[in-house]
C-alpha cells in the first residue's frame, strides 16, 4: 500500500518541552474530524488501550474488544500489517530514532475498511534497550483530498508535543449529547484506566473536583460560555487513590452561528510538584521577610555600569522612604553622618577596585531626621574577566544594640573610675593602720612626757587623715553605677 504521507520525525523531549500546548492546540486538533483517538501499548505486559474516539470510529461500544494486543491486529489489514512490522522493527533498532510513522487500513465492525495515519514513539525501554512501553494517536485519511492531507500532517506537529513531552491529558465533551472523551494519559493522570470509569462531565465536576474549586469551575465555565472569557485555571482533582492533587485546566469552546455553546475541549496537567515547591518558596519567603522584620535587616545591590541601585522593603523602612522612591548612588551616600560617610565611600570604592568586602557600623541619619546606628556590609560581584559590576550586602538598623553598647561602655568607664577610687581608699586607710602601729609602739615606749605630747599631736593628724580616707570610701560605695 503507498504512504500518503511523509514519516513524521520526533522532536526531541528537550525540545518539545520549550515549547507551550495550549487549549487553542488541543482545539485545533479535537475539533478537528481527522483526529482519530490516541492509543497506548503496553508491551511487556501485552496490554493495549485505545481511547474511546477510536473504538467509536471503528463501530465498537467502549466494553468492546477489550485490551488483547492480538485483538487489535487481526483489524489492520492483511496487505498493510507487514508494514506495520516492518515499521515497528526500524523503531525498535533504531532505538527509536527511526518514527513509527504509516499509513494502514482497519477493519470497521460493519465489515468495511477505514484508512488511518498511525505514528507512535516508545518512551520506556528496559536496560538491556527493549521496548516496554509506546503511546501513539491515529489520523483518518479515510475520503480526505490532497488539501486535506497536507493539512492532516501540519496537524501532526502539535500531537507530537503532547506525546513526546507534554505531560497533558485531554478531554473533550460534546454539550448538546453530552458525550464526553478523555486520553488515555487522562486517565492516567488521575491514576484509571478507561474501563474503570466512563468519561462524564458531571462526574468529574461534581464528584472529583474538590468542592472548594467546584464553584470556581463552574463560574469560570458560565464565563467562558457566555462572554468566551479565557478558561484557564488550577483546582484540585480527586484521584483514584483518594488523594488530591493540584492540576492546570484550560479549554475552548466551539459555538454555532446564534452563539450557543455546543462543543468544548481542553486539557489538563498536574502542578503538584509546582504548587509544592510553589508553597515551601513562599514560606521561605515569609520566614525570610519575618527575619528581615524582626532583625531590622535589608538587602541591596549596586549595578556599577548601570548606576542602578535595588534595595528590599526593609532598607527603604530603615530610611523612612516609600518603596516608590529610588535614589542615586550620591543620594545613598548622602544619608550618612559627616563623620561617617568618607568612611563609607572610602570602603566602597575599594570594593570596585580591589574586590574587598566591608563590614561597617555607621552613624546614620533618616529622610524624617532620625539619627541612628546602622551596620552595612558590602561585597563585589564579579564578571568572567573578574572585573567588578555589581556590589551587594546587606543594610540593618542596629541603633538600639548600639545605644545599648555605648550605655555598656559608659558604665564599665564609671565602674572602672569608682574601682580606681576604692583602691587608692583602700591603699591610704592601709597606710594610716601602719602608721598607727608605729605611734602606738613609740607611745608605749616613750620616756619623757614631751616625747608622749609629740606623739599624741602625731596621732591627731592621723585621726583626721583617717577621716579623709573614709570619707572618700564612702563617696566612691555610695556613687552612682549607671
Amino acid at each position: 500500500m503507498q504512504d500518503h504521507l511523509s514519516p513524521v520525525q520526533p522532536r526531541r523531549v528537550a525540545d518539545s518541552k520549550r515549547i507551550h500546548v495550549g487549549p487553542m492546540d488541543v482545539a485545533d486538533i479535537l475539533f478537528d474530524d481527522t483526529f482519530a483517538g490516541f492509543w497506548d501499548w503496553e508491551i511487556a505486559h501485552k496490554w493495549r488501550q485505545d481511547d474511546q474516539r477510536f473504538r467509536t470510529l471503528l463501530g465498537y461500544e467502549l466494553h468492546e474488544l477489550g485490551t488483547d494486543p492480538d485483538a487489535w491486529r487481526k483489524l489492520i489489514h492483511p496487505d498493510d500489517y507487514p508494514v506495520v512490522v516492518e515499521t515497528f522493527q526500524k523503531h525498535v533498532d533504531t532505538h527509536g530514532r527511526h518514527p513509527y510513522s504509516h499509513t494502514c487500513r482497519y477493519l470497521r465492525k460493519d465489515g468495511s475498511h477505514i484508512e488511518l495515519f498511525c505514528h507512535g514513539t516508545v518512551h520506556q525501554w528496559d536496560a538491556k534497550g527493549q521496548p516496554l512501553r509506546m503511546r501513539g494517536y491515529y489520523i483518518n485519511l479515510t475520503s480526505t483530498s490532497t488539501q486535506t492531507r497536507h493539512h492532516v500532517t501540519a496537524q501532526t506537529e502539535r500531537l507530537n508535543l503532547i506525546m513526546q513531552g507534554v505531560d497533558v491529558g485531554l478531554w473533550d465533551f460534546q454539550i448538546s449529547s453530552g458525550k464526553a472523551w478523555w486520553s488515555p494519559h487522562f486517565y492516567e493522570l488521575l491514576g484509571y484506566s478507561f474501563e474503570e470509569l466512563k468519561a462524564s462531565q458531571d462526574y468529574f465536576i461534581y464528584l472529583m473536583v474538590h468542592p472548594t474549586d467546584r464553584e470556581k469551575l463552574l463560574h469560570a465555565l458560565h464565563r467562558h460560555y457566555e462572554y468566551k472569557d479565557p478558561l484557564h485555571l488550577q483546582l484540585r482533582i480527586r484521584k483514584k487513590d483518594g488523594q488530591y492533587e493540584w492540576f492546570d485546566l484550560s479549554g475552548q469552546a466551539q459555538w454555532d452561528h446564534a452563539g450557543t455553546p455546543k462543543h468544548i475541549v481542553g486539557l489538563i496537567r498536574n502542578i503538584q510538584l509546582e504548587k509544592q515547591q510553589e508553597q515551601q518558596l513562599q514560606q521561605r519567603e515569609f520566614q525570610l521577610q519575618e527575619t528581615s522584620r524582626i532583625a531590622h535587616i535589608g538587602a541591596w545591590e549596586v549595578d556599577v555600569l548601570a548606576g542602578e541601585i535595588l534595595w528590599t522593603d526593609e532598607v527603604y523602612k530603615i530610611h523612612e522612604l516609600p518603596t516608590s522612591y529610588h535614589p542615586t548612588l550620591e543620594e545613598a551616600f548622602e544619608f550618612f553622618a559627616p563623620a561617617s560617610r568618607p568612611v563609607l565611600e572610602r570602603a566602597f570604592s575599594r570594593t570596585i577596585t580591589h574586590g574587598e568586602r566591608y563590614d561597617l557600623e555607621l552613624e546614620f541619619v533618616t529622610a524624617k531626621g532620625q539619627h541612628r546606628w546602622v551596620r552595612a556590609i558590602g561585597e563585589p560581584v564579579f564578571d568572567s574577566r573578574g572585573k567588578a559590576v555589581k556590589v551587594r550586602g546587606v543594610f540593618q538598623d542596629i541603633d538600639r544594640q548600639k545605644q545599648n553598647e555605648l550605655q555598656l561602655q559608659q558604665h564599665v568607664t564609671r565602674l572602672t573610675t569608682r574601682n580606681g577610687q576604692l583602691a587608692d581608699a583602700t591603699h591610704q586607710l592601709h597606710q594610716h593602720a601602719q602608721q598607727l602601729d608605729t605611734l602606738l609602739a613609740r607611745y608605749a615606749h616613750a620616756a619623757e612626757p614631751s616625747e608622749q605630747q609629740q606623739v599624741v599631736a602625731q596621732l591627731h593628724q592621723l585621726a583626721q587623715q583617717f577621716q579623709a580616707a573614709l570619707q572618700e570610701l564612702d563617696q566612691a560605695t555610695h556613687a552612682d553605677p549607671t
